[in-house]
């Protein structure tokens, strides 16, 4: 007798999680009086929220800010944000307030029109003040000089210090109900959702990893059966292998969330390489397995354990529940570097072409699991 209901918000914005208390509102309103009227509120509410001054951060300042945590790092990137957050103070005082327009202009990192002049500073007395070119320039000999004189200058003084500048702050407003935002400005291309890299390596990397069992495979072993099994899986990421996360029982947003963790490891925290997140299918089930297998190398979550029986539909499958990466014993073998008698080509040879698999499996060097230990 369950009534099951679900609802979801499709987006290209990677920091999907932030509209997840809006989902969870609209859908508590859906079950009491379900209708269209709840979805187009919803749509109405999220594509109202207002991100006109979120700054964009190319690539070096990401790295800095994700590096460091000092949390006003670049802060004459939010003056336009700042500007806005006073005029309107400023104008509530006085029973001016202007309409906001919120969600117009800068979406995603794109000037609006009504942006306020960039050639401007905040001055002392709280007056925005407009800088010609010529006045510019003599603010920045002013400012050279008293660097050198060992004199501080705070350019901005108006300007919140308070704000963890890692994140733009704003708001969705859905039934009356304020949700307070904060969208990470920091995500790299291939970081999707909030996820955890903690929890994916602390679940599979036991107190004392025993050596694995399956047959040496050359794409996954790097260090024989003594790999770490956090290696083994980033092997098989590298090498577009088909991967399971297996929970059952589990809520889908729990191996939902061990894919992308996946993905953001294996494209190195999202920055390095590119296309994981295209082969990754968060939560499917089996109803999806024909789809899912035409999908080469693919990062998918499931909670049924009809999955584990059938070890012809994946390559490396990762409970969960018990922390343990399997190896298929249907897994492809590739075409070089399994027999002694392997004749390869010059630059193509393996370390393990010319020897036997026990070889392969005893000598490999295991400078891996000395890193995953420390």
């Amino acid at each position: 007798g369950a009534v099951v209901k679900a609802m979801a918000i499709c987006t290209r914005h990677q920091y999907l999680h932030i509209y997840k208390p809006a989902l969870l509102l609209a859908l508590d309103k859906y079950f009491q009086e379900p209708s269209v009227e709840v979805l187009a509120s919803l749509y109405q509410a999220v594509n109202s929220m207002d991100c006109r001054y979120m700054p964009e951060f190319n690539a070096h300042e990401k790295a800095i800010l994700r590096a460091s945590e000092n949390k006003d790092m670049f802060e004459e990137k939010f003056i336009p944000y700042e500007n806005s957050r006073k005029h309107i103070r400023d104008n509530s005082g006085t029973g001016n307030e202007q309409p906001s327009n919120e969600g117009s202009g800068k979406v995603s990192g794109i000037t609006s029109g009504t942006e306020e002049n960039p050639n401007s500073i905040y001055m002392n007395n709280d007056d925005y003040m407009p800088v010609s070119e010529e006045e510019k320039e003599r603010l920045e000999r002013e400012r050279l000089a008293n660097l050198k004189k060992g004199t501080y200058i705070d350019l901005m003084p108006n300007l919140n210090k308070n704000k963890d500048r890692h994140f733009f702050e704003t708001k969705i407003v859905y039934n009356g109900i304020k949700l307070p935002i904060r969208v990470p400005l920091t995500v790299n291309p291939e970081e999707v959702g909030d996820f955890s890299l903690i929890k994916l390596i602390t679940t599979f990397s036991p107190p004392s990893p025993t050596p694995f069992n399956h047959a040496f495979h050359p794409h996954l072993d790097s260090s024989g059966n003594q790999t770490h099994p956090i290696i083994l899986l980033l092997n098989a990421l590298l090498t577009q292998k088909r991967i399971i996360f297996l929970g059952q029982g589990h809520p889908s947003g729990d191996v939902a969330n061990y894919v992308l963790s996946a993905c953001a490891m294996g494209s190195g925290s999202g920055g390095v390489l590119r296309g994981f997140t295209e082969r990754a299918f968060p939560y499917t089930n089996l109803t999806n397995v024909d789809d899912l297998l035409k999908v080469p190398g693919f990062i998918a979550g499931v909670t049924n354990r009809i999955f584990e029986d059938h070890s012809s539909w994946w390559d490396v499958l990762c409970n969960i529940d018990t922390g343990k990466i399997t190896v298929s014993k249907d897994i492809a073998t590739p075409s070089y570097g399994t027999k002694p008698d392997d004749k390869l080509e010059e630059g193509t040879r393996s370390p393990s072409s010319s020897r036997s698999e026990s070889w392969g499996r005893e000598k490999w060097d295991t400078t891996d699991n000395e890193f995953m230990a420390e």
